[in-house]
């Protein structure tokens, strides 16, 4: 069995390891080693990476070095255009030079053993640079790259540290920015700037500030620099997409997108918003690219299959959409998707391959409808062939099954029929057709207008029966059931609804949704709920029941966050309770700088949360939680006999609003006690360190 957990789960993020160096700004190879020694006097750092590539063709990253400010990066129109404009240039101009070095590399191979001076300085005015040249842009400032042959795993770098003076200042800056002495943060970041251009730290400081004065644009700016040195980080990536849209930059957000689904590849949600993004744009040949990439990387997802054939068709790309779906058919030769059949018989009726058409739906009535019969929608499609096809008996008899009972469902089909035989000349048979659309249209506009089931929930015993029926859903863990019983009857009572009611719902749908297997069916109501209620213990507790079960865990934007909260309510045990487990989250990640400076901040705030509970039994077992998770298994000794010496009287369990208080939970024993949790995590230290006469003892 595991610890157990009434303090916060701990677990490790994976942050981008920060680079330092002089001012100056150079194009560089992720696989080069590491410049030994410590020439600019910013001290060095440890640095972990991870061999992605097995080539020694490298990926671009971002260093300042020359006369370059960094602080001229954020300003408007500085070099004539935006800040991420002159990193797009500086990308494609290192992409530029790194294809002419394997041109001349590949050349160089075909060439005699020895070559002539004059047949060198034509190949050199032939590709435009010397290899010398090359390889002093490519590698200027570290050692040529090592013809050893690599490991596989992880690099170790130097194992240095920052420059104390940095840490320093980089301390006293979140003080000021902590404080709200916004001005004093900037002189001192500007200063850590000036010493360690390369180090991404004080560009987000400043981005946080300029965004919390209003400053949005240069916020952005400042963002932009800390992404480009930390390329690997997705989250800020993520940020800067959405602060462009915000500003309606859809170029930079495309920008920021491509660099996003770099860090974070396997993020589909990403690559979606380029595809939308390139419709924005108007660019639909990109979108139906983008699309099909996306149905490529997911074969399930095939609503971006069907999306990328409607933009290739768009495009003017018959062929091409033709193409991926049936690729996708013979991919899946016994069990297809129905829509891409249908997709693909209108594509192909689209060309006037009617013949092609009627034989994939006949293929999938036989295939994939084998013993069943064929959507009705594909019939339709199948007389419709007929009709072009010359064999009207077929047709006609596919047609019958289009009668004034059904119509009202399938108006649509109709009118394709009708249309259909219209253009072949058929007009007494497609008037037939138009004549039953003419008959629904009055009755299908007064559907239109009455809205549905008006008097739901307007009697109180049918809310109570609602309410009910959920609960029992619950109760027998058809927790999804409820949920889109919930979800059902506030969307089609929207507006008679009370709001004593749609708040008891709401509350409702809070406490189921921690149990279904997608939370976040649920998020909204769990939200909700601590809006409405935000001193409640109960929908605190509830909302952090879904957010746990959402498994997206983001300490460092969670500790920005309960640092804000931290500002506004300082003497709260709450805030900072969550603030140190933040913290400490935050430190246990692999690649994070000066992790024992975050540890020993994480902890301090759970010390201030021990003063401000006035060394109650909870805050004493957070701390040898915390103690215990670390390693520090002494010290959460210690503090576990504190909690053990301690018995805590019980207290009405919190409640959500709505809820019912008289439940039989309020009834648990020892239900604040923390002796069995203390006492279970103790005998597992002892445990793990042979005394398990100790152990068995204290169970």
């Amino acid at each position: 069995m595991g610890e157990s957990n009434s303090f916060s789960n701990l677990n490790s993020i994976d942050t981008r390891e920060r680079v330092s160096d002089d001012s100056r700004m150079e194009l560089v190879q992720d696989d080069q080693e590491q410049k030994e020694g410590d020439e600019d006097g910013n001290g060095e750092y440890e640095d972990e990476t991870e061999d992605e590539e097995e080539d020694g063709d490298g990926a671009y990253a971002f260093r300042f070095e020359g006369e370059m400010d960094p602080l001229a990066f954020p300003e408007d129109d500085t070099f004539g255009v935006q800040p991420y404009q002159q990193f797009e240039r500086l990308e494609h101009e290192y992409g530029a030079l790194a294809e002419r070095k394997r041109k001349s590399l590949s050349h160089h191979h075909l060439l005699p053993p020895r070559e002539s001076p004059v047949n060198k300085s034509r190949q050199e005015g032939f590709y435009g640079a010397s290899m010398e040249e090359i390889m002093e842009v490519m590698n200027y400032g570290r050692r040529k790259k090592s013809r050893k042959s690599r490991k596989r795993g992880r690099r170790k770098g130097s194992k240095n540290k920052l420059n104390p003076e940095v840490t320093r200042k980089l301390g006293d800056a979140t003080l000021h920015y902590a404080h709200g002495r916004y001005e004093e943060a900037i002189c001192v970041l500007k200063e850590v700037i000036r010493v360690a251009p390369n180090l991404p730290d004080p560009y987000h400081t400043l981005g946080l500030i300029y965004r919390k004065i209003g400053d949005k644009k240069k916020a952005l700016n400042f963002y932009m620099l800390a992404a480009h040195l930390t390329p690997n980080d997705s989250s800020l990536w993520k940020l800067l997409v959405t602060w462009s849209i915000e500003q309606g930059n859809a170029v930079q957000a495309r920008y920021c997108l491509w660099k996003a689904i770099t860090a974070d590849p396997a993020d589909m949600s990403l690559r979606f918003s380029r595809a939308s993004l390139y419709v924005e744009l108007g660019e639909y040949q990109k979108a139906a690219e983008s699309y099909e990439q996306i149905s490529r990387l997911c074969p399930e997802n095939v609503e971006a299959l069907k999306t990328a054939t409607m933009f290739y068709q768009k495009c003017g790309q018959q062929e091409r959409s033709v193409s991926i779906l049936e690729d996708y058919l013979k991919s899946h030769p016994s069990d297809a998707d129905l829509g891409v059949v249908d997709l693909l018989a209108s594509t192909c009726m689209n060309n006037s391959a009617h013949t092609k058409a009627l034989q994939h739906i006949e293929h999938a009535h036989r295939v994939y409808c084998a013993g069943k019969e064929l959507p009705l929608y594909l019939s339709i499609r199948a007389g419709i062939c007929h009709v072009h096809l010359g064999d009207d008996k077929k047709a006609e008899s596919i047609f019958s099954v289009l009668q004034w009972e059904n119509v009202y469902e399938h108006p649509h089909l109709v009118r394709e029929v009708a249309d259909s035989l219209m253009t072949l000349g058929h007009y007494k048979y497609a008037l037939k057709y138009y004549m039953m659309l003419e008959g629904i249209g009055e009755d299908m506009q007064q559907a239109m207008r009455d809205p549905p089931l008006p008097n739901l929930l307007k009697d109180e015993e049918h809310h109570h029966l609602i309410i009910d029926l959920c609960k029992l859903l619950a109760s027998l863990k058809r927790y999804w059931e409820a949920i889109e019983v919930i979800n059902l009857t506030l969307k089609l009572a929207s507006k008679t609804l009370s709001v004593e009611k749609r708040e008891e719902l709401q509350s409702l749908g809070a406490q189921i949704a921690y149990n279904i297997n997608d939370p976040s069916h649920g998020w909204d109501y769990a939200q909700h709920i601590v809006n409405q209620n935000p001193y409640s213990f109960a929908a605190w507790n509830c909302y952090y029941k879904v957010v746990s079960r959402l498994g997206n865990r983001q300490h460092q934007a969670a500790a920005r966050e309960y640092l804000e909260a931290f500002k506004l309510m300082p003497d709260s045990p709450l805030v900072n309770l969550c603030v140190g487990t933040a913290l400490i989250n935050l430190a246990l990640g692999l690649r994070l700088q000066n992790k024992h400076r975050c540890l020993l901040q994480g902890l301090a705030f759970l010390y201030n949360n021990l003063r401000l509970c006035e060394s109650s039994q909870e805050a004493l077992y957070n701390i040898a939680r915390a103690y215990h998770h670390l390693g520090l298994v002494t010290l959460a000794a210690a503090y576990y006999e504190k909690v053990l010496a301690i018995h805590e009287k019980d207290y009405p369990i919190p409640k959500l609003p709505n809820e019912n208080p008289d439940g039989m939970d309020n009834q648990k024993k020892n239900y604040c006690d923390l002796v069995r949790e203390a006492a279970y995590n103790l005998h597992l230290i002892y445990k793990s360190s042979g005394a398990l006469d100790l152990a068995g003892q204290v169970l």
